[in-house]
């Protein structure tokens, strides 16, 4: 009896510790890829210009992987002003970068990189497309959200409510008004 749940357990044992673990990228402290998010206006190579928030790699860092010369390099995103990627040559493709300093640098990119996909937020919806089919990119820092005013709801007897999905006083059922918090203090100290 023994025996018969001991090797159970044994073979359960040895199969978590011999299983393969799976390989997870290391990031070595680099943010996550909505960190570099940034506004951009995308023309594709059909010629239709898009305007997109949110635009950056749709996997992996915030930079572009590019070769210069014999070097791989890595040019972040916020340190890109724009850039034009040509045609697809003998596996590379020619990417012209603006950065932001006003330095023009000629780069290649593999055809890896000339897969990578790229996604966005436009007016319309969400947006992908990969980085072989951009004729040309300009990249800005998005611009800091406005700070919204905290608001409460006040009903004409001075009932105060801070949440924001009531409508109707829950003690008298009288339509709320729409006030910014310190209104709602001022209207409750003159009570």
């Amino acid at each position: 009896m023994l025996r018969r749940m001991v090797w159970p357990m044994i073979l359960v044992t040895l199969g978590v510790f011999l299983a393969p673990t799976p390989v997870v990228p290391q990031d070595r402290g680099v943010p996550s890829v909505r960190a570099f998010a940034m506004d951009a206006v995308v023309t594709d190579r059909q010629g239709v210009r898009t305007e997109l928030t949110s635009f950056g790699r749709m996997f992996g860092s915030g930079s572009l992987a590019a070769h210069h010369g014999d070097a791989d390099i890595q040019i972040p995103f916020d340190r890109i002003r724009s850039f034009r990627v040509g045609e697809m040559k003998d596996s590379r493709a020619p990417v012209t970068v603006q950065l932001v300093d006003g330095t023009i640098m000629e780069v290649e990119i593999d055809s890896q990189e000339y897969t990578t996909a790229f996604t966005g937020k436009a007016s319309f919806g969400s947006y992908r497309i990969m980085l072989g089919k951009i004729s040309t990119c300009t990249l800005r820092k998005p611009k800091p959200e406005e700070p919204r005013a905290r608001t409460a709801r006040i009903c004409p007897d001075g009932h105060i409510w801070e949440q924001d999905d009531y409508r109707f006083c829950p003690y008298d059922g009288k339509p709320l008004k729409v006030v910014t918090r310190g209104e709602a203090e001022d209207a409750k100290e003159s009570k």
